[in-house]
């Protein structure tokens, strides 16, 4: 089947941006429209990652929607309900969020009860949640030609292009961490950068910074399933501030090392 793009963010936001009257009923109409050419207006069920977003709502409660399912994406997939609520506390929706929506935001949970079931690819995923259905074939080791002469991976997330750290916070530990690999004369370090920094100056930044830390660096393709490089090869080092990719690899036997405490002390 065709391939549709889908334009709307689903990336959870402690804050939400609060449309005029008619910019919420644009979205809602757009979103609708793209679901009734989809679905060719039958009922359909939802497969998502979070409920938080209204975006989410939307789509959870359009009233084709026959039920919901999620899917393991990123670490949250691994938190409590507890872990979640302390960072994405669960509110009533606000009155402008139910009229910019038409009543279609009806939860501000991460995680909304009554899902069929919940998708992920380790034992671990979704703890206490129903449903839970565990894929182990989820990825499959690298050819040993895509994974020859890569000894160390660094693994970029979204947390500075969303504005839950700062810039400087990154820059200053990614710095620190390339003055250690430096001392240890790393013959390359593999880097992949996060989708929501590709384009942007937050990219520019941090490869100049790279650039000049005297590490040869070797950017790697984005159509790399960094999972299978790790299932393949596990002395590969990792380092990650939060990623799920760390998880990954850490559960695949990769020995795993995260800058966040760097972070943490500079904020």
């Amino acid at each position: 089947p065709p391939t549709i793009p889908f334009e709307f963010s689903l990336v959870p936001r402690r804050r939400k941006e609060r449309p005029s009257l008619l910019q919420g009923w644009k979205v809602l109409k757009a979103i609708d429209d793209l679901l009734a050419d989809v679905t060719v207006g039958r009922p359909f069920h939802l497969y998502i990652p979070q409920t938080m977003e209204h975006v989410a709502q939307v789509l959870k409660n359009n009233p084709a929607c026959s039920g919901f399912s999620f899917i393991e994406e990123g670490l949250y997939s691994y938190c409590t309900r507890e872990e979640i609520e302390r960072t994405h506390p669960p509110r009533r929706p606000r009155l402008w969020e139910r009229l910019a929506y038409r009543n279609r935001i009806r939860s501000s949970r991460f995680f909304d009860p009554g899902n069929e079931r919940a998708y992920g690819i380790h034992a671990s995923v979704f703890p206490g949640m129903h449903g839970r259905v565990v894929r182990k074939d989820a990825f499959r080791p690298a050819a040993p030609e895509d994974v020859a002469g890569i000894d160390h991976v660094l693994v970029f997330d979204a947390l500075a292009a969303y504005q839950r750290i700062e810039l400087d916070s990154l820059l200053a530990a990614l710095r620190r961490l390339l003055s250690k690999l430096a001392e240890e004369r790393v013959a390359a370090l593999h880097y992949k950068l996060h989708p929501a920094q590709k384009g942007t100056a937050e990219q520019t930044i941090i490869e100049q910074t790279m650039a000049a830390a005297g590490v040869p660096v070797v950017r790697l393709a984005d159509e790399v399933a960094l999972e299978n490089l790790a299932l393949a090869r596990p002395s590969i080092r990792w380092f990650v501030n939060l990623s799920s990719v760390g998880l990954y690899a850490s559960l695949f036997g990769c020995p795993v090392y995260s800058y966040a405490n760097w972070i943490a002390e500079i904020e």
